[in-house]
């Protein structure tokens, strides 16, 4: 606690100047929003929009600055704000505009206390009635001025990508275009980072769609009906309630529709056919209005989800082309907004069908204390989930801040699959320690129910009474699995046949509340001393049989296939007592925190300043009932939690630096404490550790970030780290005659990982129509765990450093009507063992190299190309060094203005594609295949139209 005050009271000191200059007036901010006062409608800003306030005598204060604002639930806004002296006053707003009567508004100020801003009502402007002479400008001619499109632009630490400056394949998605951005890298999970940072939220036209899921909009949106992109650090709504950051911006990708898509609605259907009989079918439909936006999806196709081929060498199509998959898809989302933006409701839904068939092939090798054992396995599976989501957020935000979130979620599972796998003691295979066969099946629901709320009250002497209240409650029902297997131990001659099934129930819900109340120390810092208290309930059953006990019929080879059960009288005799339990967890915690928040603003730099620091207090009553032991274990904890962030953007925003620390805590389960052998697998007998202790993380970031407007440039270096404190690892017994393992968890320190990375990009020429850019990537990690064989009376510590080095260049050309990009990526991995008792290669590398054309032909034809060559080397399966020259290639052409547009496309002209992953850790390395959607040609039709109202003469 020592600590914390002294942190406090640096903290307050630094604010200290802010208040010692006394020569300086104090001042307030008044601040509203102008709105047309038939349609409530945002006024448009323009040089004739002026906001004069003035004294109660009409003796002129200031001017009020005006501008354009896109506020958070997806409207853009008209703000006013102005400086006034820090205390109780009278004043009068004047709002002038040619096409509005002038408008006046009296507003008191009546206390000051710690306010350090006021909003005002909004401002209502009356139209005046022209006629339709004066509202032509007197039937002057429409002039059209022409010039070169701009790619980008900066505003402030705003950047501005123009959509119309890009070509763009007809036909594309928003991911089309937003893999074409300068700086911008799309990852294959739909990630997305600029100049090396993660965009934390992607919105349209300010608001969220289908926040945490960027896939919805950038396989969704039609790319022709974005105006431009903006990357910025946005405000949340809480913020914008408190009228200062007094939470962390959210760094944001704004998507901006063009005019005639914000009211009105455009759609666009799309279906294609080719050869394999791959298909696609696909519609979308976007409808906007003043106070709502309306979305509706769907589709189906055997194309692995992902139909638009990588256009700057991430891969995307074939990191993401495991398997052979079907899907189909609706979804939907309704936005509406109250009149002036007080109220705010949006809800989402999605439904999903898959069909999945994939089929794998992998290749380790298991660390031991001294030696190593490896493993093949070939495998097969069928998976046909359905999942639903409905996602309903509630929002005010006069004349109190409440944000209000309930989301459910409903998932099936239907899964079959097959694998057969063998364990060595060379990589020969020519000394056979064991291998199973297995068949499995699985069945079961799931559904959760989560929700949020936070209500927010502002005092009216500018202190803020903050509550929260969130839970969630789950529970899965009819969740069955079965499994046969026949294990064969060669070195004892032994044959292992089991027919499981598990019946494996679960409910749980929590409630979480908390009350804090923020002081407003001065105009920038703020300080929220915070209480919570908490409930967590968990009940799991799991209730394993042995089918293959009652007799020949039931055993793997028997007459009964897998999924079949035997008639309730009997089943009870097949019970597997030692091996079923059921667990329970309740769990009560209270803390206390204290938050702190400093921000200012200047008209060049930014500087943001926040931290919690709390000591949380958690009680766990755990229960574990079987046949062999029924026990409770009551375990407290009391640990303290840091978070400290920091942002600065100085030299006119050109230049940014984001600092983090933060540390915390994970506790052991019931699983891992109960002292018990679960037997269920031969080979991997697992017990509890009752001596484990809770682990710690501390973690470490830091960016720094600068850019260049005149040549585009940006660079960004960062790095990060992460400590781990009485890590839980995987500690084990070897038994080499039979293969078998027993593992248990443990407490060890000596994990850690660092990474680093530098990106940069900028244009080149006085036209700019050349862009060069470049990721370097490092990093270095230590994983350690716990080994040793039957019989020895120490186990063995087994470290294991992995270092990567990855370096990806590119070079485009855009020039009218084509673009030329070169490419290349390049990663070197090396892997290094504290106890290294086996020749396996140490290091492994992956490059590719190539290029990517684009060009709009007359007629409005566009050919589209794409060729890499990829290759890989030091893979221990021979099969897998390899050289593999990738190749697709799109026509389209489009005719009645973009209306309809046909598509030719290619996959993998050249039969190459393939799919492999490689990972290491302190327990062994592995290798791992999966089978690829195969080449194939389709041909396309797609048709867009576009709504817009009627204007009444």
């Amino acid at each position: 606690m020592k600590t914390i005050l002294s942190l406090l009271l640096v903290l307050v000191c630094l604010t200290a100047p802010a208040q010692d200059n006394k020569k300086k007036e104090k001042k307030v901010d008044l601040y509203g929003y102008i709105t047309d006062s038939f349609t409530k409608a945002s006024v448009p800003v323009d040089s004739l929009l002026k906001i004069i306030v003035l004294n109660a005598d009409s003796s002129v204060v200031d001017t009020a600055g005006v501008w354009r604002s896109s506020s958070y639930y997806g409207l853009q806004t008209t703000v006013y704000d102005v400086k006034v002296p820090a205390r109780p006053a009278k004043y009068i707003i004047k709002a002038m505009h040619p096409d509005y009567e002038t408008t006046y508004m009296n507003y008191e100020i009546k206390r000051i206390a710690r306010n350090r801003e006021f909003e005002l009502p909004n401002l209502r402007m009356r139209r005046i009635q022209r006629s339709d002479y004066d509202k032509d400008g007197g039937n002057l001619q429409e002039v059209v001025v022409k010039a070169t499109r701009v790619k980008m632009v900066y505003k402030g630490d705003t950047i501005v990508f123009n959509a119309d400056a890009f070509n763009v394949p007809e036909g594309s998605m928003l991911d089309g275009l937003i893999k074409q951005l300068p700086g911008v890298e799309l990852k294959d999970n739909g990630e997305i980072f600029v100049n090396g940072k993660k965009i934390e939220n992607l919105t349209l036209n300010g608001a969220d769609f289908f926040k945490g899921k960027n896939k919805m909009m950038l396989e969704n949106l039609p790319y022709y009906s974005v105006k431009n992109v903006q990357v910025y650090n946005k405000q949340t709504p809480r913020s914008k309630f408190s009228g200062r950051d007094v939470e962390q911006k959210e760094y944001t990708m704004d998507v901006v529709l063009k005019r005639e898509y914000n009211v009105g609605g455009t759609a666009f259907v799309e279906a294609g056919y080719g050869t394999d009989n791959r298909y696609k079918y696909k519609g979308f439909g976007l409808r906007y209005s003043d106070h709502s936006r309306a979305v509706l999806f769907g589709g189906a196709n055997n194309l692995n989800e992902y139909i638009d081929y990588d256009r700057e060498g991430n891969e995307r199509d074939r990191t993401n082309a495991s398997g052979d998959r079907n899907v189909k898809q609706i979804g939907g989302l309704l936005t509406l907004n109250a009149t002036e933006e007080r109220i705010n409701n949006t809800t989402e839904y999605n439904l999903r069908w898959e069909d999945n068939h994939t089929e794998s092939r992998s290749q380790s090798e298991n660390y031991m204390a001294d030696t190593s054992t490896f493993g093949k396995n070939d495998g097969f599976s069928e998976n046909r989930p359905f999942s639903m989501n409905v996602r309903n957020t509630f929002q005010v935000q006069k004349p109190f801040f409440l944000y209000s979130w309930l989301d459910f979620d409903y998932d099936h599972d239907h899964s079959e699959s097959e694998s057969t796998s063998l364990t060595a003691k060379d990589i020969l295979y020519g000394d056979l320690i064991n291998k199973n066969t297995s068949r499995s099946m699985r069945r079961g629901n799931r559904m959760s129910l989560n929700f949020n709320n936070n209500l927010t009250f502002k005092m009216p002497w500018g202190d803020e009474l903050e509550m929260q209240l969130n839970g969630s409650m789950g529970r899965s029902w009819n969740n069955h699995s079965f499994s046969q297997n026949s294990y064969t131990f060669y070195n004892t001659g032994v044959i292992d046949q089991r027919n499981q099934y598990n019946d494996s129930p679960n409910k749980g819900f929590s409630l979480n509340g908390s009350i804090g109340y923020r002081f407003s120390l001065t105009e920038n810092f703020s300080i929220t001393p915070t209480l919570n208290i908490g409930y967590d309930y968990n009940d799991n059953d799991n209730n394993l049989y042995r089918l293959d006990w009652l007799g020949k019929d039931w055993a793997v080879d028997g007459p009964h296939a897998i999924g079949s059960l035997p008639d309730n009288e009997l089943l009870p005799s097949a019970f597997d007592g030692p091996n079923s339990a059921g667990e329970g967890n309740r769990q009560n915690s209270q803390s206390a925190s204290l938050e702190f928040s400093y921000n200012k603003q200047t008209e060049k730099a930014y500087i943001y300043l926040s931290g919690s620091f709390s000591e949380k207090f958690r009680r766990d009553h755990m229960t574990y009932n079987s046949d062999v032991l029924n026990t409770s274990i009551n375990k407290n904890y009391n640990f303290p939690q840091v978070y400290v962030y920091g942002y600065l953007s100085f030299d006119n925003w050109r230049k940014t630096l984001n600092v983090s620390v933060q540390n915390y805590s994970n506790m052991p389960g019931i699983r891992q404490l109960v002292d018990i052998e679960s037997t269920n697998n031969p080979l991997n007998i697992s017990k509890g550790n009752p001596d484990l202790k809770p682990m710690n993380y501390w973690s470490f970031y830091v960016s720094y970030s600068s850019r260049k407007d005149s040549i585009d440039q940006h660079m960004n270096i960062s790095l990060n780290s992460t400590i781990q404190r009485n890590a839980f690892a995987n500690a084990y017994t070897y038994e080499p005659t039979t293969g078998v393992y027993t593992s248990w968890t443990e407490n060890i320190n000596g994990n850690w990982n660092m990474s680093g990375n530098m990106d940069y990009n900028r244009a080149l020429g006085e036209k700019k129509f050349w862009h060069v850019g470049a990721t370097l990537n490092t990093s270095i990690s230590q994983s350690t765990d716990m080994s040793s064989l039957t019989g020895q009376t120490e186990a063995q510590r087994n470290r294991v450093t992995s270092t990567r080095l990855g370096f990806s260049p590119n070079v485009r050309f855009q020039k009218d009507k084509l673009t030329f990009t070169l490419k290349g990526a390049g990663s070197w991995q090396h892997i290094h063992r504290s106890i290294n008792v086996t020749n396996m290669p140490a290091d492994v590398y992956d490059f590719s190299y190539g290029f990517n054309a684009n060009y709009q032909l007359p007629w409005h034809f566009t050919v589209d190309t794409d060729l890499q060559m990829h290759s890989r080397r030091g893979y221990a399966d021979s099969e897998m060094n390899d050289n593999r020259l990738y190749w697709d290639a799109t026509l389209t052409k489009s005719w009645k203005q973009g209306r309809w547009i046909a598509k030719l496309k290619c996959y993998d002209l050249l039969g190459q594609v393939s799919h492999l992953q490689y990972w290491v850790s302190s327990q062994g390395r592995t290798e791992y295949w999966t089978n690829n959607m195969r080449r194939y040609v389709m041909l396309s039709l797609s048709y867009r139209f576009t709504l817009t109202p009627k204007h009444k003469n």
